[in-house]
């Protein structure tokens, strides 16, 4: 293709582009530079066609390389340009200029002259745009010249550039410089001549822009003046002149008639203009009205900035500083100086604002009161003095700030240094003056500044001085004070800012002119001039506070408080708080008192009040904290905070507390009065709490208390009305307290008119305390007689002494012949003082309802008057639930049953839970015969303790109980049982005892009720009360019989049978049935058996009823066993059975007769019958209906019989039967908690390896049976122990068993043995005896001896508990090695007691001592021995003798005493025991057999011990590992000895044995040589104990050739494996049940046995057929080697 293809294609691509057609026009260009790279044309049109296709880059591209082809021509430069300004690329804007330059010189060259001005137009915008109004300018000035030149310019065409070149040359920011702005007065000037030839509008926006240029440049002020001039006259309407001039005016600080005419103009064209107003409080300031300039100059200056707003700050703080805001003058020029930080304009002289602003901030610093700001003011003052050090002014200025911050020494120095310079001025005179009143010189301060305001009369500062120097002075007179207010009237005469003035004027007005309106007009003032000073708000509140303008103390306080910070003005929150407490809005206060002690918290007067603020809202606790801190605050404490926090807790029922508060206060002050009012407030209120609840003896305590302090009042200030008062409230709240408990220590000031000493005292009675509670009503009504509180608690004691009479007569008390002529009188008085009461206030319903209950007296027998006094009461108030019960009970005392139940009715509707309407209901109820009676009665005792409901409720509990015949039925079920009948009705009939000692009817209900919950002292002490009762009243025989007959019993109860017997030896005459059999009973227990049988036999013949004959039946043949006669025994017992009736007793009886003689046939026998009759006994109660007679239900009681099943499983020895049988009844009957507690009890016996299961049934039974919480923890403790077990926790259930109930000897008896335990294992543990476990040993052994000494050995397992807690000691001393300490506790005992046991154990100990000693010891052993000759059955003793035997190496003298031992286990039925034996004879015989192995006689032995063993306990692990080295040592490579010694390691896994019996496994696969086994143990031992180094280092010796090669040739046994087995031992617990008392264990500790095996060594030869073992067994302190 040649150049004639190329045009071809260019003119197709140009008419493509032509056609819009781009992309065509991209491939014809394509062709071209196919051709022809440089083709400039095809360049230029390929940037156009990518450009229009949007892609930019390749346009740019293509454009650059048309450029570079051909630099000198313009459509490459112009597409360039017009793809910059098209597409929006920041790198395309920044090359932009550079084309345009590019193409000015081009379009300059080709004389394209418009085309020239459109691209300057486009140049200087973009660097408009580009905030670059520099060079913006120059092209728009290029512009403007060339237009000048041009000819035919029009004015609007060049005014239009001109105003361009304008606006970027005021875009620079600042003053334009020196070059700008001739440019600009050019510019401005040509424009203005201009200004004809374009629009007026036009016209006056140069002008406006003109007179802004000028306004900024300082040197062309009278340029502006002349513009500023022809702008008004032109367009009088503008106010941009009218603006610069007020401008210039306010920053000359001009005041003058032009200024002022200038800024009324500006305020009239544009009202409210903030240059007019900025201009206007300028002249009120210059004119001297500071306060109205302030405002103006404050609004102005908001509203401005730049300079006038530097000028306007200025300005402002000097007419803050002549108002005397100083701290707005602060914040003033705080404000501007920042603003000349921040803004600094070189168009006004910022240094000269700045001198100025530091001027007034130091002197408002000066004057602050805030001392902290004195010091600055000093620093400022001297940055000042540097710049002008000549001034005079700031001179004495900073004086007065020397003087303010406390500099005196220097402000001197200042002075003389000016007077040097011999210079006198009225402001050196007045500094001089000042510095003398700051040094206490007055005379001559007034001297100094009567000068000063001589020559400066019209200085009101200097007045002010002067007016404070002769209020200093005037102390000695009231001339000085005149003349002070004559000098503060004319300093605020003068300078009516000046607040100081204006609240000396009100300090002048309040105290010496007495004239509190004018005061706190004063006040007011002051407060508004300065709002800053607290004491002037403080006093303006005060003075309307006392002038009683509660309004206006309320604004100035609510104004305060609304601008204020938190935790600022305290004064006015203190002050507002106690407004609004005033006021009784108590939040309101609070939250007031709250926010000023947020100001100042150490303030103890605001705790005070906010204590008070806090109490009078009812948050006592609150109140409470806040009088303490204010107590904690004041150095010497605060009285009346300690009174008012006292006071509080007795608010708060904190009554003991309070009580030492006021203790302490009457100490620390014993004048105090109000200290012992409340003490003795206090002491009445713990005393009334005290009755409350029966404590009438603590009560009379509290009652003394208070009668004491009382006396310490009355002797301080008899005249006070409320202490005698409280004194008779104390004596008549005592009036239900029984004569007896009334002994009472009283102040003798209460009971004579002689000045005594406070602290004499007289004992008095009752009657004296009622009498002398009317002489204080009667001394409290002398000081204040028309109360009728009064007459009404004078009314009531006199009521109260008449009832004691008529009481004590009733009960026999000798009180004189005139006492009923005294009841009488008595009885008048009352009525008398309670008409007057009435009289004085007939609307209290109180003193009308007193008069009722006093007409309402038998002795008085007015009804008709009480009833009307009721009436009235009720009346009087409508929901007056006493009047309305004691309505209701004179209706029942007259009999109206309707009435008074209607009555009672209502009043239960008023107060539900008042007690004695339900108390009147059910006396209702049981007049009628209702069913109800017991409820409302149950009712009334669960509201509150009161006489009549005890008596009542008990009444009916009593009679239910005693009809046996309804046990099983609904109404007994719920009224007895669920509602928990007997402890409520035993509580609160023993309330009523208390107040009613001798009443014999409420002490034989509490006898009985307390005998029914097994308290039998309390009910022996009862019942022999009702005894002495009888006896002294002489009451007829039959009441004294039945008295007599409890009281025997429950004598026979609590174990004191002598005195059993003579009560009912003096029951005459003795022929009832249970009188007789109570008797008989207390002779068997004394064991008078022969009289016991013929009581007994003539207690049968006057049997009425057939169970009433088996009883008897039973009782005699309990008395032919016990005197031996077993036979005839059972001959009574099958008498018995063959009633008509069935008889469970009688079946128990020869079932545990059968138990006892170990004839298991009759005891079986007897079982059968009772299982038989139970289930009859369900049946029945399945069906509800009895058949066949009469069967009790507790006859049949499944806890019984299951315990009589163990008994005969444990008889025949039937391993885990019992167990079982007792589960069995579990089930059946899961909610017995009895059941349960069996359970606990035989799982130790039978199933030590389930103790977890009898920890838990201990827990269930209590948890149903809250009665058993005695057993559970002993019985928990108990399976603890027979775990075995390190962590099981019986130590800790010991010691709470133990903590629990410390007056039964089984908890003691529990904790020693786990004392010993803890003992066992510390030695496993340590290898060494704990000296802690001996000494707990011995001290609870004593305290087991002590225990079982307080219940005086009532039965045969507690005679017999101490010597087996001797056997436990010792062998826990034993256990430790400490052997003498052993002999010696034993030498001790036998000092007292020569039993048998006894002996042995000495002996036994004085043995080992002697073989520790070296020394012989054959005289021990024939100790031991004849100790086992006298009690052969001692099974321990036998077992102690073999091992000492086994000691000393006397194998046959071992193996006989085993056997012995084994011998007496079997016949007690000892299964622990029995297993232990069995156990030490097994490894006697393995042990001699290792020994010697071809002794033929100990592999039988072993075997039948170990078979035995295992019968008993089929898994036992020792007797498991004691076959399998029984085998290994008669057979060691048979396979029966591998399977064996698998089974123990297998089974156990763990611990000692485990460990043992590997060891021997490994020697058997040693010996067998099976390569394979050995890697499967060693394997199975690595993985196993993966950090058992002994398990780790065999594998690895034994499988490395290298190491057997090496060491065979220099040692033929160079190889050891070393085991350390850990210790393990086990104690055996052994529970048995005493035969005579099957609900009571006795628990047999047998010594605890171990097998040690230490030090497993083993040596592997090359054939590995050789090896070599030591065993090291330990027992009790003793080492045996065995070796094989």
């Amino acid at each position: 293709m040649g150049s004639k293809e190329i045009k071809v294609s260019l003119k197709a691509a140009r008419e493509s582009i032509k056609n819009k057609d781009f992309k065509e026009a991209l491939k014809h260009c394509k062709a071209v530079l196919q051709l022809d790279k440089t083709n400039y044309t095809a360049w230029v049109f390929v940037g156009l066609a990518a450009a229009e296709t949007e892609q930019p880059q390749k346009a740019h591209e293509a454009y650059k390389k048309a450029s570079e082809i051909e630099p000198g021509q313009l459509l490459a430069w112009q597409g360039l340009a017009n793809l910059y300004e098209k597409v929006d690329q920041p790198s395309f804007h920044e090359a932009l200029p550079e084309i345009y330059e590019r193409l000015l010189s081009l379009l300059s060259q080709s004389g394209d002259h418009n085309k020239w001005a459109e691209v300057c137009r486009k140049l200087a915008e973009h660097h408009q745009k580009q905030n670059k109004h520099d060079e913006a300018a120059k092209i728009w000035q290029r512009l403007v010249t060339w237009k000048r030149e041009e000819a035919g310019m029009s004015p609007e065409e060049l005014t239009e550039l001109m105003q361009k070149l304008v606006a970027c040359l005021l875009a620079e920011k600042g003053t334009p410089s020196s070059e700008n702005q001739a440019v600009l007065e050019e510019v401005f000037e040509e424009l203005i001549e201009l200004g004809s030839k374009v629009g007026a509008e036009e016209h006056e926006k140069t002008l406006t822009e003109y007179i802004h240029f000028l306004s900024k440049v300082i040197s062309h002020e009278e340029k502006l003046r002349k513009v500023c001039s022809t702008m008004s006259s032109t367009f009088p309407q503008n106010p941009t002149p009218l603006e610069a001039l007020s401008a210039l005016h306010i920053m000359a600080g001009d005041g003058g008639k032009e200024a002022v005419n200038c800024f009324t103009q500006l305020d009239a064209l544009v009202p409210g203009h903030s240059l007019a107003v900025l201009g206007s409080g300028m002249a009120k300031l210059r004119a001297g009205a500071a306060a109205e300039a302030k405002s103006l100059l404050s609004k102005g200056v908001d509203q401005l900035s730049g300079t006038p707003a530097l000028a306007g700050r200025v300005l402002l703080a000097e007419a803050l500083l002549r108002s005397y805001d100083f701290e707005g003058c602060l914040v003033c020029t705080a404000k501007g100086l920042l603003q000349l930080n921040k803004d600094m304009t070189s168009g006004c002289d910022n240094e000269t604002f700045r001198n100025k602003l530091l001027r007034h901030r130091a002197r408002a610093l000066m004057r602050h009161p805030n001392e902290s700001y004195h010091a600055e003011a000093i620093s400022v003052y001297t940055e000042l003095l540097n710049i002008f050090p000549d001034d005079l002014e700031l001179s004495v200025d900073m004086g007065f700030a020397y003087l303010a911050n406390g500099e005196v020494e220097k402000a001197r120095e200042l002075l003389l240094s000016l007077r040097e310079h011999s210079i006198e001025a009225p402001s050196i005179d007045a500094l001089d003056g000042w510095i003398s009143f700051t040094e206490g010189n007055l005379v001559q301060a007034e001297q100094r500044l009567i000068r000063a305001t001589t020559c400066a009369p019209e200085n009101g500062h200097f007045l002010d001085l002067m007016g404070r120097v002769y209020w200093a002075m005037g102390d000695a007179g009231r001339s000085d004070k005149n003349k002070a207010f004559t000098h503060f009237l004319k300093a605020a005469r003068l300078e009516p800012c000046n607040g100081g003035a204006f609240k000396h004027l009100g300090l002048y007005y309040r105290d010496v002119a007495k004239e509190m309106v004018r005061a706190r007009g004063c006040f007011r003032k002051a407060f508004e001039l300065c709002p800053w000073d607290e004491t002037a708000g403080a006093d303006a509140v005060d003075a309307c506070v006392a002038l009683g303008d509660d309004d206006s103390a309320l604004q100035i306080l609510t104004s305060v408080t609304n601008q204020v910070a938190a935790g600022t003005a305290k004064w006015a929150w203190l002050r507002l708080g106690l407004y609004h407490l005033r006021q009784s809005s108590h939040t309101k206060a609070v939250m007031c008192l709250q926010a000023a002690l947020r100001a100042d918290p150490q303030d103890a007067i605001a705790w005070e009040c906010l204590g008070e603020a806090y109490l009078s809202r009812g948050s006592y606790t609150a109140a409470s904290k806040a009088f303490t801190r204010a107590a904690q605050l004041q150095p010497s404490g605060s009285l009346y905070g300690r009174l008012q926090a006292a006071y509080i807790r007795q608010a708060l029922g904190q009554l003991r507390e309070a009580e030492e508060a006021y203790l302490g206060l009457t100490k620390e002050h014993p004048l105090y009065v109000p200290a012992f009012k409340g003490l003795a407030e206090c002491n009445l209120s713990l005393l009334r709490a005290s009755l409350k609840a029966f404590l009438d003896l603590r009560a009379m305590d509290h009652a003394e208390k208070a009668l004491l302090a009382l006396g310490s009042a009355i002797s301080i200030r008899p005249d006070l009305c409320c202490l005698w008062k409280l004194a008779g409230d104390v004596c008549s709240t005592i009036h239900v307290v029984h004569g007896r408990n009334v002994t009472m220590a009283v102040p003798t000031i209460l009971l004579t008119q002689s000045d005594g000493k406070d602290s004499d005292t007289r004992i008095l009675d009752k009657q004296e305390m009622l009498a002398l509670g009317a002489r204080c009503y009667g001394k409290a009504l002398r000081i204040l007689p028309d109360s009728s509180s009064l007459w009404h608690d004078l009314g009531l004691i006199y009521y109260r002494q008449a009832e004691y009479h008529r009481r004590s007569q009733q009960g026999g008390t000798n009180l004189g012949s005139s006492s009923s002529n005294n009841i009488s009188e008595l009885l008048d008085r009352a009525l008398q003082s309670l008409k007057k009461a009435v009289m004085i206030s007939n609307n209290n319903h109180q003193h009308w309802n007193a008069l009722g209950i006093v007409a309402a007296c038998p002795d008085v027998g007015n009804y008709a008057l009480a009833q009307h006094a009721f009436i009235k009461s009720i009346q009087a108030e409508q929901n007056n639930v006493v009047a309305w019960t004691n309505l209701g009970a004179l209706y029942l005392n007259k009999r109206n049953i309707e009435l008074a139940h209607e009555t009672f009715k209502v009043a239960q509707s008023v107060e539900p839970s008042y007690v004695a309407c339900w108390i009147g209901q059910a006396l209702i109820a049981e007049n009628v015969g209702s069913e109800e009676a017991m409820d409302l009665f149950r009712h009334s005792t669960e509201l509150a303790l009161h006489i009549e409901g005890a008596k009542g409720y008990a009444h009916w509990v009593c009679t239910m109980l005693q009809d046996k015949s309804n046990r099983s039925s609904e109404l007994y079920r719920f009224n007895i049982v669920r509602m928990n009948a007997v402890v409520a009705a035993h509580l609160a009939i023993s309330g009523c005892t208390v107040r009613l000692p001798d009443e014999p009817v409420s002490l034989t209900m509490l006898g009985y009720l307390s005998e029914h919950m097994s308290l039998n002292h309390q009910a022996a002490k009862a019942y022999g009360r009702v005894v002495e009762i009888f006896e002294q009243a002489g009451t007829d025989q039959k009441k004294l019989n039945a008295s007599l007959q409890h009281y025997g019993r429950t004598l026979r109860a609590v174990g004191r049978y002598e005195e059993s017997e003579k009560a009912f030896r003096l029951i005459s005459p003795l022929e009832h049935f249970d009188e007789i059999t109570g008797l008989a009973l207390t002779l068997t227990f004394l064991d008078h058996l022969q009289e016991s049988y013929e009581a007994f036999e003539r207690a049968l013949t006057l049997a009425t009823t057939e169970r009433d004959r088996a009883l008897v039946l039973i009782a005699l043949a309990l008395v032919e066993y016990r005197r031996g006669n077993h036979d005839d025994a059972k001959t009574l017992l099958f008498k018995c059975s063959l009633l008509t009736e069935p008889c469970a007793d009688a079946l128990y009886a020869l079932c545990a007769l059968g138990l006892t003689t170990a004839d298991s046939t009759l005891a079986s026998a007897a079982l059968s019958e009772l299982l038989k009759l139970q289930s009859r006994s369900q049946s029945m109660r399945a069906s509800s209906r009895p058949k066949g007679g009469h069967v009790d239900s507790k006859d049949c009681a499944p806890e019984a019989i299951a315990l009589l099943v163990v008994a005969l499983a444990a008889l025949g020895d039937q391993g885990k039967v019992p167990l079982r049988q007792v589960v069995k009844s579990i089930h059946r009957d899961p909610g017995l908690a009895s059941l349960w507690e069996l359970l606990a009890r035989v799982i130790p016996i039978f199933s030590p390896s389930k103790a977890q299961g009898g920890i838990v049934a201990a827990k269930v039974a209590m948890a149903l049976d809250a009665g058993r919480a005695k057993a559970a923890p002993m019985l928990a403790a108990v399976n603890s122990l027979a775990k075995g077990t390190r962590n099981a926790g019986w130590l800790r259930l010991s010691q709470q068993a133990a903590h629990l109930y410390p007056d039964d000897p089984s908890s003691w008896a529990c904790l020693l043995a786990s004392c010993h335990g803890a003992g066992i294992w510390a030695q496993v543990e340590s290898g060494t005896g704990s000296r802690a476990v001996q000494d707990c040993s011995a001290s609870l052994y004593e305290v087991l001896k002590t225990a079982v000494t307080q219940q005086d050995g009532k039965t045969q397992w507690l005679r017999a508990l101490p010597k087996w807690g001797l056997g436990q000691a010792v062998a826990s001393m034993l256990q430790s090695c400490d052997t003498n300490r052993a002999a010696k506790l034993c030498k001790e005992e036998m000092a007292v007691s020569q039993e048998a046991e006894t002996s042995f154990l000495g002996a036994m100990t004085e043995h080992l001592v002697a073989k520790q000693d070296a020394t012989a010891s054959h005289g021990s052993l024939t100790g031991m021995k004849k100790a086992l000759g006298q009690e052969p059955g001692f099974v321990y003793a036998w077992q102690a003798l073999a091992e000492i035997y086994r000691c000393e190496g006397k194998v046959l003298a071992t193996e006989f005493c085993y056997r012995q031992a084994l011998q007496k286990a079997s016949q007690n039925r000892d299964r622990h025991s029995k297993i232990g034996i069995l156990l030490r004879l097994a490894h006697l015989a393995v042990s001699l057999l290792q020994a010697d192995n071809s002794d033929k006689r100990w592999p039988p032995l072993a075997q039948e011990a170990l078979t035995e063993a295992l019968r008993v306990v089929p898994q036992c692990p020792l007797a498991l590992l004691l076959r399998s080295l029984l085998l290994f040592s008669t057979n060691r490579g048979a396979r029966q000895t591998r399977i064996a010694l698998e089974r123990v390691v297998y089974r156990t896994s763990k611990g000692t044995m485990a460990s043992v019996a590997r060891g021997y496994l490994l020697r058997h696969l040693v010996l067998k040589d099976d390569e394979q086994l050995l890697k499967v143990f060693y394997v199975d031992m690595l993985f196993s104990f993966p950090t058992h180094n002994f398990c780790k280092s065999s594998y690895t010796l034994y499988n490395d050739p290298c190491v057997e090669t090496a060491n065979s040739q220099s040692d033929p046994y160079p190889i050891w494996f070393c085991c350390h087995l850990a210790t393990w031992q086990r104690m055996l617990i052994i529970v048995t049940t005493c035969q005579s008392d099957p609900f009571l264990l006795r628990y047999m500790f047998g010594f605890a046995f171990a097998i040690f095996s230490f030090l497993q060594v083993m040596n592997i030869s090359p054939n590995r057929y050789c090896g070599r073992i030591f065993v090291t067994v330990k027992t009790r302190g003793w080492k045996i080697c065995i070796a094989d």
